[in-house]
């Protein structure tokens, strides 16, 4: 994560992947390699990395979802990334990720569903109302013409 946070991407991505040859179960260094893809915006490398963490672990499926969402929506495999995005926020029952919220409405508003778009963040705002997260809803909210609730 210090790697990460330099922007040190080889570094850090060498680091993950020493924990997976160690330890192929240990599903957070997939994920930290999706992570690390995804903000480098290696698409299709990211959703290599989540599609294996997917399959090692029912822990790791939340986080691998989103993360393979993000991939498939960068890729413009809309219904793809609709798909596995619903099914991380199934996963999500305790509204750990309000990111994916974020996501959601993305795909909502490209598929030309502003009502479900503005639903989505609400629901970001609603759980993450002190994050981030929370304050690009109120910002994609506003843009979209529509106030929070």
């Amino acid at each position: 994560r210090l790697l990460e946070a330099k922007q040190g991407w080889d570094e850090a991505r060498q680091a993950c992947s020493e924990a997976a040859v160690h330890n192929p179960s240990y599903w957070p260094a997939d994920v930290c390699i999706a992570e690390i893809d995804a903000q480098q915006q290696k698409w299709s490398d990211s959703l290599e990395e989540s599609n294996r963490a997917v399959s090692v672990n029912l822990d790791s499926k939340r986080f691998a979802y989103y993360l393979s969402a993000i991939a498939l929506f960068n890729l413009d495999k809309l219904y793809d990334a609709e798909s596995r995005a619903l099914e991380a926020e199934r996963l999500d029952s305790d509204h750990q990720l309000p990111p994916l919220r974020l996501l959601v409405a993305q795909i909502d508003e490209a598929k030309g569903d502003r009502p479900g778009a503005v639903t989505q963040l609400r629901e970001c705002l609603k759980y993450g109302k002190n994050s981030v997260a929370g304050d690009l809803a109120k910002h994609e909210l506003a843009r979209l013409g529509s106030e929070p609730n």
